[in-house]
């Protein structure tokens, strides 16, 4: 009975969110550049600028141009020196980050609610109006190139790089966000300001304001702003990214095999990760069963995969399920570490656990339970509210996150593959050691 009254809870309380969220989120267009607008009741002012390129669309000769173009933004523009943008923004009362994914780059700002305009304003010129003065770019050059190095030297990283470069043979995925040491090494001024000036325009960009300000002033906030960051006509834009990354999600491979190779590092360790593509996260029924069933294995201290393999068989120091995207697709990742000479068993047992774990009433009660707490809780956040959006977005579905959990809301024990892990376990595994 008080499992049942629960669910019922959980379930108004996803029909307020979903209305509160439909009825404080628009969309809108100023001279054709999207904005996303989310009204808030506290006085915090998320704010991102988000651009359709990343990793995964990029020529294998240009290979970690959007990470190299992040960092050199931040070098100055002709309002702004090198860095000034930041200062700004820190005496605010706020910060300013930025990341590369594959599929997306984005430039963000979190600040006391006032200063919308100075925020908004200062990423918008710092993006769009960059110098790209000669030898600061030389200079970040050698920065990047240390993040490569590092990235070598770092086991996990490692591992995650070759096990895509496996899992994504020949597909633009299979490219490291930081791109090789080879092709940064010799990106030319030229390349990297054409590349900058065909995907860093306001056609291939939407803003995400998370405020107290109603959708109206935002808009007429951002209007005032965007008049002097016009773009050409003919460059790349939201639909050509859209298009391109439909393409590139279309032509993942889904592999129907367990692969294993190794790494030779002389390592004191043994450094596993495991990728395969999922499902859709436009499939909602798809995508909740499987996100189910990673986190059925993986989230909480009581996890199977912890408990059998952490805790009972001491053969995992840590191993871990998760997803991260491309476009509309889920890509499972799995890590682990364990002592050297190990690392076969440990493999062995993690498929002994994928081929036999079932699902029973109360661990899907309890992971249902823990998914939705943990993205209610986000939706608590301005940045995570922010977050949310951008990734919405891209997917073409402001509402996808309360539709998700309404669909973990909807599924049942006969839902999940019996066993557990029978769809997860073809999957290309790289041991480093």
């Amino acid at each position: 009975m008080r499992k049942h009254l629960v669910n019922l809870i959980e379930e108004d309380i996803l029909d307020i969110l979903e209305e509160k969220f439909k009825l404080n989120t628009k969309l809108f267009s100023v001279n054709g550049h999207y904005v996303i607008a989310h009204k808030i009741n506290f006085p915090l002012t998320f704010f991102s600028l988000t651009f359709g390129v990343g990793a995964a669309l990029e020529p294998y000769n240009l290979a970690g141009i959007s990470h190299f173009i992040e960092h050199m933004v931040f070098k100055g523009t002709d309002r702004f020196e090198m860095g000034e943008v930041a200062k700004l923004i820190n005496s605010l009362g706020g910060y300013l980050n930025a990341y590369t994914s594959y599929d997306h780059t984005s430039f963000y700002s979190v600040a006391p609610s006032g200063h919308l305009i100075e925020i908004a304003d200062a990423i918008y010129d710092m993006v769009l109006k960059a110098l790209f003065d000669p030898k600061e770019l030389e200079n970040e050059r050698e920065v990047v190139l240390e993040e490569i190095r590092q990235s070598e030297d770092d086991p996990l990283s490692k591992a995650f790089k070759s096990a895509m470069e496996r899992s994504y043979i020949g597909h633009p995925l299979g490219k490291p966000i930081l791109g090789y040491f080879e092709t940064v090494s010799k990106f030319s001024r030229d390349e990297v300001v054409n590349f900058w000036r065909e995907h860093y325009n306001l056609r291939n960009s939407f803003a995400v304001v998370v405020s107290p300000h109603d959708p109206e002033e935002i808009s007429e906030i951002i209007s005032q702003l965007i008049e002097r960051y016009s773009a050409p006509t003919d460059s790349f834009s939201l639909e050509d990214y859209r298009r391109e990354l439909d393409r590139l999600t279309s032509e993942l491979p889904q592999k129907a095999t367990r692969e294993i190779s190794e790494i030779e590092s002389n390592l004191n360790r043994a450094y596993i990760v495991g990728i395969r593509t999922g499902v859709s996260l436009r499939d909602l029924r798809a995508y909740s069963v499987q996100s189910l069933a990673v986190n059925l294995l993986s989230a909480g201290r009581s996890a199977p995969l912890k408990i059998k393999l952490k805790e009972e068989l001491k053969l995992a120091d840590n191993i871990s399920l998760s997803e991260f995207s491309l476009g509309d697709k889920a890509i499972i990742y799995l890590w682990g570490t364990c002592d050297k000479g190990r690392e076969e068993e440990l493999i062995s047992e993690l498929d002994n656990l994928l081929e036999s774990q079932e699902v029973d009433e109360y661990q899907l009660t309890k992971t249902k339970n823990l998914l939705i707490f943990n993205e209610i809780s986000s939706l608590e956040s301005t940045e995570e509210i922010g977050s949310i959006l951008v990734e919405s977005f891209i997917l073409g579905d402001l509402n996808w996150i309360l539709k998700y959990l309404k669909e973990i809301l909807e599924r049942s024990e006969r839902d999940i593959p019996k066993p557990i892990g029978k769809m997860l376990k073809p999957m290309t595994i790289v041991i480093n050691h």
